[in-house]
């Protein structure tokens, strides 16, 4: 019998390293479970740990999720702080190690055939397409006078609207829109997979009819939290 999603809540923290541990586990668990992962936040931490025993082929790929997402980030975050820029090729290096679920052959390179995103009210470019759309999403985000929060959620919705990977395009997509806010001083956020009917549903509409406002508002709900949660942590710990 499958076992029913429990949650990838935030647990109490009493420290800024406890809660940059719970934040990887919170990203990777709720990353996941919007593209179909159930394990909740006490396997997620068990996989991180590499204690998690998969009772079937569900839960076998759930894990690789889980914890590609999780070590896609923190490379690539760490990849970051040396002074690597965003672009297709470090987009690619962060499929090779986030879509462990996929076949070796597919990390780390753009699709090759068409794609069709079933319920989605559009159809992603076809392969000969890819590379000059990501390139043209990056010197639009590189130019973009706009506020970083707003240029980051925008290329999100591009860049899954381009869908330039076989699998794997949501979780590396959320990397990078995350990369971006850390980029701009802001701190990275786990959409919540709770919220995953509005996450999808106001990425459509930016994709679609070109309005972004409600996709915008949910990114700026999740990055308040998380800078209010990190206020917290600092003031406990210097009281």
């Amino acid at each position: 019998m499958a076992r029913t999603h429990e949650g990838c809540g935030r647990k109490r923290t009493d420290s800024l390293e406890s809660f940059e541990a719970d934040f990887l586990n919170r990203l990777a668990c709720h990353s996941a479970a919007i593209e179909g992962s159930t394990l909740d936040a006490l396997q997620t931490q068990l996989v991180l740990e590499g204690e998690f025993v998969p009772a079937d082929n569900k839960e076998l790929s759930d894990m690789f999720a889980v914890r590609g997402v999780a070590e896609g980030y923190d490379w690539a975050r760490r990849e970051m702080a040396k002074g690597r820029r965003i672009d297709a090729e470090f987009i690619k290096d962060i499929h090779e190690r986030t879509a462990l679920d996929a076949q070796p052959r597919v990390r780390g390179t753009y699709r090759v055939a068409a794609e069709r995103i079933v319920g989605a009210p559009f159809r992603p470019p076809p392969p000969i397409e890819i590379a000059p759309d990501i390139e043209l999403l990056l010197e639009q985000f590189a130019a973009s006078s706009q506020h970083p929060l707003v240029s980051a959620a925008a290329f999100h919705a591009m860049f899954e609207m381009v869908h330039p990977f076989l699998d794997g395009n949501g979780r590396v997509g959320r990397t990078v829109l995350n990369l971006m806010l850390l980029k701009a001083g802001l701190p990275a956020v786990a959409l919540k997979s709770n919220n995953r009917l509005a996450y999808l549903e106001t990425l459509a509409a930016w994709q679609t009819t070109g309005n972004g406002a409600d996709f915008i508002a949910i990114l700026t709900e999740n990055v308040e939290a998380e800078l209010e949660a990190r206020r917290e942590i600092l003031t406990e710990s210097m009281g």
